[in-house]
């Protein structure tokens, strides 16, 4: 006994084992996510405060001790220990290594940050960079402070500033949201200035003249030495390393300066300057005061030069904007074709001479023209019709505003699009990521998605020819990279894909049509909307709240200051940036929907608090919204917000609260009427006599253990609930029915856009049916949704829609070894109880996921390998799918080729399995062993390798038994 004492004192008194119980306090200075700087931007390992992942297995730290500024992690995953080891330089940078005294690598807590250790971390941006600075060439000037850099309109604040050893690295937070910047110092007053994947654009200090870097004899010798012919074939241009000679004559007092952005040299001499720069086929391109020409190293050399696409010269646009007119794009090169004046011509013959080049074209309608163009000294394109003037545009490298979408005259229309997509650059190690290319179109009209995929044998792009119910939102994805864009009915796109793989992977995605920068115009508003929250107003710190503070007032007041900074910041943005109604609206949704939506989110989380509680403290406000200015119908069609914001003011209008009288009822046995209308009196009467309570009670008693004084008012709630279950489809109809006519006066009286009138209508019938793929329900409805719609366009779409539907459920069939099961009347308690049950003697790994949850569907293709690996061993693989639509549910299924036991769960039953699972959302993994115990610890993703040793660990355990 006192051996046993001993022994018991010693292990609790040993502070290895005690220490074990303690939770294990992480550093902030080390959780971070770190990538490689060896030109991979593939993101390495990661550090939180409970966990790490290193070798696509995460671990659960045990331990963390620190000695000389290095800090020792120690984590165990599946029986296995893994040390690393951490050497914080900055809060950007690490030195991170296996062993201590192994090679620690550099690593970066960002895939955008330069992989070269910087020097220095700067507090402010120093002396030698700030001032007033100009563009050489077009486009808009930028101030540099001590902590903010403004180009054109737009600013954003410095988050960071490195020293690198020959420049610095910027990090920027504005209205555009995150940007890294890179600015080198150069000579003569000069700053090159790029972005992450972008070209670098030069600046020259205010006040300053010149436009370019300077540079010496040598350098323009070793460019153009040599003696040059003019027209005619006279002698005009001679380069010795001695001198340089125009006319013959010796240029005097000779500067040299280069353009690093457009390869013009620049010499400047006592009498003027004269510019050159390289042109196809070894001319030389030159610029004198007015006069513009082209040289050449023979002089029986031919002036007049027919060329290729591949002939254009270095920092040739591909997309050139006009800088006089709101026009979004001019004109296009690419693949051989020019895009111009809204249509793509192929090119027939294409000559250059006098430094013009000449474009002979042909559309579509057999329509033939001629296009010059030519870039100035500065790099400034310009261009003209044949017998226009010329004018000056704005390349696609230009750091220009943004353009007045409101103003554009498109025409909302069913119709054809192609969209053409070219991969230049090094194809060959993308070639199996092309096979899988796709592209995705959502129709406007019913807001759900086409997917396209048109590549050939050998991995090439081939054009898509895309049927359009109107101007749609369109995702062209290759692998893990895409390009998101807007589609025009009877317009033809290009798609270029410029891949390269230098000191890292760079992928470049243009696309060229009338509408293609409106998505780009969207997101740019929403990333600096997330920007903004985050940094200045505690938006983390909120989302953190929500599910650590317990006092609902406390959360209420928070997320309430926030709005107001919320509603600020957006009326500075919308003044700053003059932007669209369509951008204006969505901000105003955004405001208008934050608080309700931070209050829902809120009860999510904590579920411990009594809903009386809640409700008292923070009540959910209803969303009320004035009907939103009005907007072109292809500006609608891409606003979920704006859409929603009719259909709001709607349900809030005496329209939307209209209901049908069930005295009106068609096919209503007035007698039975007569009856429930006394019965439902005697419930009112007897509800205010018990009290909620009470009344509850008898509700949920049954009739046999009524008292036998409340018997009437029980069965007076059953006829009640006969009642409607007898007459719930023509109640159901007669609901969408007035809803739907009501609509439809709500729009003639506010004087709505048909085309949006039948948008609006649309995506809610869409909801009702289509997307739940609810054919009852259609078949109930489709006659009267129908009878609404105003155009023939959305009459069309929806008569083929509902033939889909029926095709769908005809040809319904579900996987081999796949099993659905709907519960609607069980608890989920009953549900998970009947699961067990039904495979009591196997292990079961159960899958909670959600149709919309990315995720839940990206690991379905490994919970086949997993499955497969399975194959013959007593376990079970159990879906429970939640918050989704019966509808996707089972299209999900099928898709994606889902074998075994399926449940579909309710809102109710979704709630209940979440707070049983101790769990915040989808998806949710867990595992039973044969005796329908949980097990901990052993619920991995599928795609997790540790899952399979986890489930074999657990069967052989099991066995042992």
């Amino acid at each position: 006994m006192r051996k046993l004492l001993i022994f018991t004192l010693a292990v609790f008194l040993s502070p290895q084992l005690w220490a074990q119980k303690e939770s294990v306090q992480v550093p902030k200075i080390i959780q971070k996510y770190y990538y490689s700087t060896s030109g991979s931007s593939v993101w390495d390992l990661g550090i939180w405060s409970n966990r790490f992942q290193a070798n696509n297995t995460t671990f659960r730290i045990t331990s963390v001790k620190e000695e000389n500024g290095v800090y020792e992690v120690e984590g165990e995953a599946n029986g296995n220990s893994k040390q690393l080891y951490v050497k914080p330089l900055n809060e950007y940078y690490a030195e991170l290594s296996d062993s201590p005294d192994g090679y620690f690598s550099l690593k970066k807590t960002n895939a955008d940050f330069p992989d070269e250790q910087p020097e220095e971390v700067l507090k402010e941006i120093p002396d030698n960079l700030s001032g007033k600075w100009n563009v050489s060439g077009p486009g808009p000037s930028m101030k540099i402070e001590k902590t903010r850099v403004s180009i054109g309109k737009g600013g954003a604040d410095l988050e960071a500033i490195f020293k690198m050893p020959n420049s610095y690295f910027l990090i920027l937070n504005g209205d555009l949201g995150k940007q890294y910047v890179t600015i080198e110092p150069k000579e003569n007053s000069h700053l090159l200035l790029s972005k992450v994947d972008k070209d670098p654009v030069l600046f020259i200090k205010e006040g300053q003249t010149s436009v370019g870097l300077k540079v010496d004899l040598a350098k323009l010798f070793s460019a153009f030495g040599g003696t040059w012919y003019g027209r005619g074939g006279s002698e005009l241009l001679k380069i010795s390393g001695k001198d340089v000679r125009w006319n013959r004559r010796k240029l005097k007092e000779l500067k040299i300066f280069r353009n690093p952005l457009t390869g013009a040299y620049i010499l400047k001499h006592k009498s003027g300057e004269v510019a050159l720069k390289q042109g196809p086929r070894g001319r030389v391109e030159y610029e004198k005061t007015s006069d513009f020409g082209v040289l050449r190293s023979d002089p029986s050399q031919k002036e007049m030069l027919e060329l290729y696409a591949g002939d254009l010269p270095f920092g040739w646009p591909t997309e050139w904007f006009a800088i006089d007119e709101k026009s979004l794009w001019t004109y296009g090169f690419a693949n051989e074709r020019l895009f111009a004046d809204g249509d793509a011509w192929e090119l027939e013959k294409m000559t250059y001479f006098d430094c013009v080049y000449r474009f002979v074209v042909r559309n579509n309608s057999d329509v033939k023209r001629e296009y010059f163009f030519r870039l100035d000294k500065n790099g400034t394109p310009m261009a003209k019709v044949s017998g226009g003037e010329w004018k000056a545009y704005v390349g696609d490298k230009d750091l220009s505003g943004s353009f007045d979408f409101d103003k554009l005259n498109i025409e909302n229309k069913q119709g054809k699009a192609i969209v053409r997509a070219s991969f230049y650059g090094e194809v060959g190690a993308f070639r199996e990521m092309i096979r899988n290319c796709k592209l995705t179109v959502t129709d406007p009209m019913f807001e759900d998605e086409v997917v396209y995929k048109k590549v050939n044998e050998t991995g090439e792009f081939v054009e898509f020819e895309v049927p359009l119910n109107g101007v749609s939102k369109a995702r062209l994805e290759c692998g893990r990279f895409g390009k998101g864009f807007i589609v025009v009915p009877g317009e033809e796109l290009l798609v270029g894909f410029r891949m390269s793989t230098g000191k890292a992977w760079r992928t470049e995605v243009n696309v060229m049509g009338q509408l293609a920068r409106y998505d780009e115009a969207q997101n740019n508003f929403r990333r600096a909307v997330s920007s903004a929250l985050k940094p200045d107003w505690g938006m983390q710190k909120s989302y953190n709240m929500l599910s650590s503070e317990k006092d609902p007032a406390k959360m209420k007041a928070f997320v309430e200051e926030n709005q107001k900074r919320m509603s600020v910041w957006m009326q500075k943005y919308f003044e700053k940036n003059d932007v669209s109604k369509a951008i204006r609206a969505e901000g105003e949704f955004r405001m208008g929907t934050y608080i309700s939506g931070m209050a829902s989110t809120y009860r999510h989380y904590q579920k411990s608090i009594p809903k009386e509680k809640l409700d008292e403290a923070w009540p959910i406000p209803e969303m009320e919204f004035e009907l939103p200015e009005p907007l072109p119908a292809w500006q609608a069609g891409l606003s979920r917000s704006f859409l929603y914001r009719i259909m709001n003011s709607f349900e809030k209008s005496e329209f939307g609260k209209r209901q049908p009288s069930l005295e009106n009822l068609p096919g209503v046995d007035k007698a039975e009427l007569e009856k429930r209308t006394e019965a439902k009196k005697l419930v009112k009467k007897a509800k205010e006599e018990l009290g909620e309570d009470k009344f509850q009670e008898i509700v949920e008693t049954d009739l046999a253990n009524v008292p036998k004084k409340y018997r009437k008012v029980k069965r007076a709630i059953l006829s009640g609930e006969e009642f409607f279950e007898k007459y719930k489809d023509i109640l159901e109809k007669e609901k969408h029915i007035a809803k739907a006519q009501a609509f439809s006066e709500f729009a003639k009286e506010k004087g709505l856009d048909q085309n949006i009138a039948d948008m609006v209508l649309s995506r809610y019938f869409s909801n009702l049916v289509f997307k739940g793929k609810d054919l009852k329900k259609g078949e109930l409805l489709f006659d009267t949704y129908r009878s609404q719609l105003s155009t023939a366009n959305a009459k069309g779409k929806a008569d083929a829609k509902f033939q889909e539907l029926k095709r769908w459920v005809a040809n319904f069939k579900l996987p081999d070894g796949a099993k659905l099961n709907v519960v609607a009347d069980l608890s989920a308690e009953q549900v998970l109880a009947k699961i067990k049950e039904k495979h009591k003697g196997k292990v079961i790994y159960l899958d909670l996921w959600a149709t919309w949850c990315g995720p839940c569907k990206g690991e379905m293709p490994f919970a086949k390998k997993l499955k497969a690996k399975m194959k013959g061993k007593d376990v079970a693989f159990v879906y429970l799918c939640g918050s989704s639509r019966e509808g996707d549910w089972k299209s999900s299924i099928v898709d994606m080729d889902i074998s075994g036991d399926h449940y579909f769960l309710n809102r109710e039953q979704t709630t209940e399995v979440l707070k049983m699972f101790d769990s915040r959302g989808f998806p949710t993994y867990r595992v039973f062993d044969k005796e329908g115990n949980e097990v901990k610890g052993m619920a991995g993703r599928p795609s997790n390798p540790g899952t399979a040793k986890s489930l074999e660990k657990l069967l052989n355990a099991n066995a042992s038994l």
